[in-house]
């Protein structure tokens, strides 16, 4: 447990440290898809993405672009 809590705060003093962070990878996704109203639209796609991902022909999908394609579509 020691080594767990170690590496939390290792791993959190990081990210405090490195604000630009959440422009990059998986955070700014997240926080976009967060913002979006419609939650049940949120879930369905989520869970399309993951099936794509990991189902029996998954591949590893472009997320940002994706969330951003479905943000844009709604937000006009």
């Amino acid at each position: 447990m020691t080594q767990y809590l170690d590496d939390l705060k290792k791993s959190l003093e990081y990210v405090q440290a490195s604000p630009k962070l959440s422009l990059q990878g998986g955070a700014a996704t997240y926080g976009m898809a967060s913002k979006v109203p419609f939650r049940g639209m949120v879930k369905k796609n989520v869970l399309k993405m993951m099936r794509d991902m990991y189902g029996p022909f998954g591949k590893m999908v472009d997320l940002l672009k994706k969330i951003a394609r479905l943000f844009l579509r709604f937000k006009n």
